[in-house]
């Protein structure tokens, strides 16, 4: 039987539910303690992404991606960065169609990267999904800190 004072038991009661004010909060007790989301499945964190891209209005999605990478430190966006443009050029969209501007790992590139993948969700699986060009703790992260923030204006 689980402990539940075990910090992983809010992460795995997590597993098979909906995108709502509960997941928030875990997800959010996981960012403070630290952001370890490696007991999260990526099945289960991507599925709660794209239930929040639709509950979400794209402005405020597009605003959640923007405070999170503005607080992801440069080495991760870099990385990031890296990652989204070789999986865009691997599914044949530029830079400029995801709506980048110049080469730089920026919080707002990112965000428009972030919310050109949420409007073509076809994108969003290829790009973001479980097995995914992105599929790595770094994509999870950046799909995670999209849920916290947009959580953060929708229950917070």
């Amino acid at each position: 039987m689980m402990n539940p004072n075990d910090n992983n038991t809010g992460n795995m009661q997590n597993q098979g539910q909906g995108w709502g004010p509960q997941a928030y909060q875990q997800y959010s007790q996981s960012y403070n303690q630290g952001g370890n989301f490696d007991n999260y499945s990526h099945q289960n964190v991507y599925d709660h992404y794209q239930q929040a891209v639709q509950q979400t209005p794209p402005d405020q999605m597009y605003q959640a991606h923007q405070q999170y990478y503005n607080q992801m430190p440069p080495q991760q966006r870099q990385g990031l960065f890296g990652g989204l443009m070789n999986a865009f050029q691997q599914h044949g969209i530029s830079p400029q169609q995801a709506g980048i501007q110049g080469n730089e790992p920026s919080p707002d590139n990112l965000a428009r990267a972030s919310q050109y993948a949420n409007q073509n969700p076809d994108i969003l699986s290829k790009v973001f999904g479980p097995g995914g060009a992105m599929n790595s703790p770094l994509a999870k992260g950046a799909l995670i800190g999209g849920l916290i923030f947009a959580g953060k204006q929708m229950f917070g």
